[in-house]
């Protein structure tokens, strides 16, 4: 119990994402809003004008596997956030959820306008969501600033280098709806 709450003292944010994520979701799900909705594409974000939904999308998940990975994923960075400071790690996140997105939205911008008439829907309604972009670009960042073995995931020994391609290939098989594109473009940005 005491290295809970130790946890939650030394990475409240991360905390606070973690349940942000999980209310986000079961609200989702509850509600039986679909999908679409709510996810970042960008027919929505363009076309629609729904800037919202680049600030929402990562916090709303596409199935209840890839919330779980999310959250413990979020809430074992927490040691992160105690070394980069509250603030900093506040502005890793907010970092990493727009630079990926405004990434994401060009990118699809760019193929919806290639000549590839039975790929020109996908890519104009291409969605994204969850949170594994943000926390593929924590540990780029981590595995850059020290690429030979460190705790993050309070794991000692963890070869930081494929940590970041570790999170993206457990996500594509966990759940393969979930955005290769947008977890990428994380770790690029990380």
């Amino acid at each position: 119990m005491r290295s809970l709450l130790a946890s939650i003292a030394t990475g409240p944010l991360a905390w606070l994402l973690a349940g942000a994520q999980v209310a986000a979701t079961t609200t989702l799900l509850l509600t039986k809003v679909p999908m679409a909705n709510v996810a970042m594409s960008r027919e929505r974000v363009v076309d629609e004008g729904k800037f919202w939904s680049i600030v929402v999308s990562p916090f709303v998940h596409t199935d209840f596997f890839i919330l779980v990975f999310n959250v413990v994923l979020t809430v074992t960075c927490s040691n992160l956030e105690s070394r980069l400071g509250h603030f900093e790690f506040a502005r890793s996140v907010l970092c990493l959820v727009v630079v990926p997105a405004i990434i994401h939205l060009v990118v699809m911008g760019w193929l919806s306008g290639l000549p590839i008439d039975g790929l020109r829907p996908y890519f104009r309604s291409h969605s994204s969501s969850g949170f594994t972009p943000v926390i593929c670009g924590w540990l780029a960042t981590v595995s850059a600033r020290a690429p030979t073995s460190g705790s993050i995931l309070s794991m000692e020994r963890l070869p930081l280098l494929i940590a970041p391609a570790g999170v993206l290939v457990l996500s594509q098989i966990m759940s393969p709806n979930t955005s290769l594109l947008s977890n990428s473009i994380g770790i690029l940005t990380g």
